[in-house]
């Protein structure tokens, strides 16, 4: 054989086991376990903040092994922020514990290299008290800053004046999540961010009152016009998604904070001032086993979820997986993550 037959054979070879290398590679990838979870006491590091405890966890493929040229997409599912409705920490816990053993619908998202925090308990005094409103008597889904102050609940005596929202603040300037559920209860609906002319007719009359407000959707905050059209146009397609998925949820109704009467919510600052994709899920119902005991682990193996809870919990997590992958391609096509949040 000659040296150039020779070094062709000898390229080849070398082709043939990089293909298998790569092979092996993704075989190793599909079969690797989640990394297990992270019951972590996350500090906004300010001691007048709160500490929360969040389950964080994360697919194979949002490691470094496999995507050491990035961070991984990252994702919040918070509940418990009114802490008398003891079923929206549970559903948060049940889903965490779902992913962790790979039954979840939200695994279909691994590929892209993924992380979820879990909240539970965004508001754990209100949960230790059975009450919605925080120790303070506040309402923490008022006390975000877009449109606040309309409501006839206790909304704080300024946006973020309260130790909740201020660690819940931090905590997604920190991450940059990409997209975020803020899970309630008790009505068949899904609240999305408010409509542009909704939140610029508010603020025309809390500017009338006050002169140094400025609206979200201005170049106020840093934006140029073709951010805030990117903005605009990502609120269209996503409300578009919302009524889309809701669909696969029987009497379910698609509203928003302001349609509600309600400024100052979740979802509205984290999507307009901070360019995470969110949404407010209500559970219709309370869970069964409705229990306001709060619980010593993160991930018990018992959470008292009965085979009729489960049904409706599938669906909610389906739901869940859909809006998170509506906002991977969204972000892939009008990108506004991470432009907001310095």
């Amino acid at each position: 054989m000659s040296k150039v037959s020779k070094g062709v054979v000898r390229r080849l070879r070398l082709s043939s086991l990089g293909c298998h290398l790569f092979a092996l590679l993704m075989i190793l990838q599909l079969i690797e376990p989640l990394s297990l979870p992270q019951q972590t006491l996350w500090s906004a590091k300010d001691p007048q903040r709160i500490n929360f405890s969040l389950i964080e966890l994360q697919s194979p493929q949002a490691s470094g092994r496999y995507r050491p040229w990035s961070r991984p997409l990252r994702f919040l599912i918070q509940g418990g922020v009114h802490g008398n409705e003891a079923s929206t920490p549970k559903a948060v816990r049940w889903l965490a514990r779902r992913y962790r053993e790979g039954t979840s619908s939200l695994r279909s998202l691994d590929s892209f290299g993924i992380a979820i925090d879990f909240l539970p308990e965004a508001n754990p005094g209100g949960l230790a008290g059975n009450q919605r409103l925080n120790p303070k008597g506040v309402n923490l889904n008022r006390n975000f800053p877009v449109m606040w102050g309309v409501t006839q609940e206790n909304p704080g005596v300024h946006p973020f004046s309260e130790p909740e929202t201020q660690g819940i603040e931090a905590l997604v300037r920190e991450r940059q999540y990409l997209a975020a559920v803020d899970i309630h209860g008790y009505v068949p609906w899904l609240v999305g961010p408010s409509y542009p002319q909704e939140i610029q007719a508010v603020h025309r009359n809390i500017k009338a009152r006050e002169p140094q407000w400025h609206s979200p959707l201005t170049k106020n905050h840093g934006e140029s016009p073709l951010f805030v059209h990117s903005k605009v146009r990502n609120h269209k397609l996503w409300i578009e998604s919302l009524r889309q998925e809701m669909a696969f949820l029987p009497d379910y109704e698609l509203h928003t904070a302001a349609s509600l009467g309600d400024g100052g919510s979740f979802e509205d600052w984290a999507f307009w001032q901070m360019g995470v994709f969110a949404f407010c899920l209500e559970m219709a119902e309370p869970l069964v086993q409705d229990s306001l005991e709060r619980l010593t682990t993160d991930l018990p193996n018992d959470l008292g979820i009965t085979p009729q809870d489960e049904v409706r919990l599938i669906a909610y997590e389906k739901l869940i997986a859909k809006m998170f992958m509506h906002a991977i391609f969204l972000n892939k096509s009008s990108p506004i993550v991470g432009s907001t949040k310095n």
